[in-house]
């Protein structure tokens, strides 16, 4: 156990460096980190101590892990400097890899096996608030199928062609393919009139006329803002269920999905192919340098422990 006075000596010496909500954030993953083992001496931490620790960060990529490990390094570096440790702990925190952490408790929480499940759920954690959630059903469903959610508040109630089964993306104007069931969720969102809102005692809402498809009573075009934080509601509904909403992850879930369906038809991916993931992953332009391959290839190693616990 690492005593709160020496956490609190390190954030004020590095003040400096840092603005107060920097500083209250390190604090908080200090916190964090240590309190998983509160019964363990800081010298007698294991790697199997410290690869528990790190996982209280809920890492899901490994940009993320790496952030969150360099500033756990960059303490422990100080106490040894300061003279409250050994460097053993810290010698053994920098051999934790992304890759030995056990993430399989996020992937039940925040992914699924397909859309499907996706709808499935949604339905499950809303089966009692009517429309409520509908607009929150459809971001969901075109975030799933590859539209980031910075563009949803452009997209028209036009640019969906349910006949021919596709929506038409704002900024690309690439007609993204849904299957019947995604169809049926955008289609039903578009042509309501009203909307149930528990925000207003059970209230039957009236939506304002707009040509945009996100819209509520008073806005007849949401913001990119009020489109992402409809997420707060939905994920009280489904805390019951175990499960949580997040949009990154939704947005990843589905590229995620694509591949594994890619991989079912044409053979396995591999770290490698460069041109193909790069369009999975939303950026077909990007230019073949050695940085890129590297992110590509970080990216296809996430994808590959993702595969493993939501379809071995």
């Amino acid at each position: 156990m690492v005593d709160n006075l020496v956490m609190d000596r390190y954030v004020e010496e590095s003040s400096l460096k840092m603005n107060e909500k920097s500083k209250q954030h390190i604090r908080t993953l200090l916190t964090k980190f240590f309190g998983m083992k509160p019964d363990v001496a800081y010298n007698d931490l294991t790697r199997q101590d410290l690869i528990e620790m790190l996982s209280a960060f809920n890492a899901t990529s490994i940009i993320t892990f790496n952030s969150e490990k360099s500033k756990m390094n960059d303490f422990m570096k100080w106490m040894v400097e300061e003279g409250y440790g050994t460097d053993e702990p810290l010698k053994i925190l920098g051999d934790i890899t992304f890759f030995d952490l056990d993430r399989s408790h996020l992937y039940d929480r925040y992914y699924f096996r397909d859309y499907e499940e996706l709808h499935n759920t949604m339905d499950e954690a809303f089966s009692e608030r009517g429309s409520e959630f509908d607009t929150f059903r459809s971001a969901a469903v075109l975030v799933w199928f590859g539209i980031e959610i910075k563009y949803l508040s452009n997209i028209l109630k036009e640019d969906i062609y349910e006949d021919e089964g596709y929506v038409v993306h704002p900024e690309t104007k690439e007609k993204i393919m849904l299957p019947p069931l995604a169809m049926y969720v955008l289609i039903n969102y578009r042509d309501s009139d009203t909307y149930d809102s528990s925000k207003f005692g059970g209230s039957v809402m009236t939506y304002a006329k707009s040509k945009f498809l996100f819209r509520s009573y008073k806005n007849a075009q949401f913001t990119t803002a009020q489109i992402t934080n409809i997420s707060s509601s939905a994920n009280r509904a489904a805390e019951e269920i175990g499960k949580t909403f997040q949009w990154n992850k939704i947005y990843l879930n589905g590229i995620y999905n694509r591949m594994y369906q890619y991989e079912q038809e044409h053979g396995d991916l591999s770290r490698s192919d460069f041109d193909k993931l790069k369009v999975f992953f939303g950026k077909p332009d990007l230019k073949p340098t050695s940085q890129h391959k590297m992110d590509m290839a970080r990216k296809f190693e996430e994808y590959q422990e993702f595969k493993e616990h939501m379809y071995s």
